[in-house]
């Protein structure tokens, strides 16, 4: 299974900001370790990578302002905003708008609910089940 695009690109922003180095970007956005070396790793309970969460996408968006928010959440456009040399803001971070930035990850999980309902259509195509075939329940016991 192929890293999602969203944690390939966080990977790449890791790449450039820190040289790669998990714990010492973790230590730069206040989220810790574990959490962001996850994201680059199977979850096997549901075989899976996990999702960026938005407190992630907030913390990098507002450390590494020359970083374009749009890019790191839908792949549109550069990394890297125009004329950014530097890696961490000269002052206070400019924060981005929090609405903008929940819209963006609302989006992104829009494109991976699609995403993930197509692979559902297509797994229901190779076992020849109808389209409109009931969910299995499970009950409680």
């Amino acid at each position: 299974m192929d890293l999602p695009d969203e944690n390939r690109r966080l990977k790449k922003v890791i790449d450039w900001a820190c040289n790669g180095n998990i714990l010492k970007f973790s230590s730069e956005i206040g989220v810790s370790q574990p959490r962001i070396s996850r994201l680059f790793s199977i979850d096997n309970r549901n075989g899976k990578y996990p999702l960026i969460s938005f407190e992630i996408l907030h913390a990098v968006i507002n450390k590494f302002i020359e970083v374009n928010s749009e890019w790191l959440l839908t792949g549109k456009g550069e990394m890297l905003k125009k004329d950014s040399e530097k890696k961490t803001p000269e002052g206070p971070p400019q924060v981005q708008s929090v609405p903008e930035l929940q819209q963006m990850v609302i989006d992104m999980q829009k494109r991976e609910i699609s995403r993930l309902q197509n692979e559902i259509d297509q797994l229901k195509k190779e076992q020849k089940l109808p389209a409109d075939h009931p969910k299995p329940t499970h009950s409680k016991q």
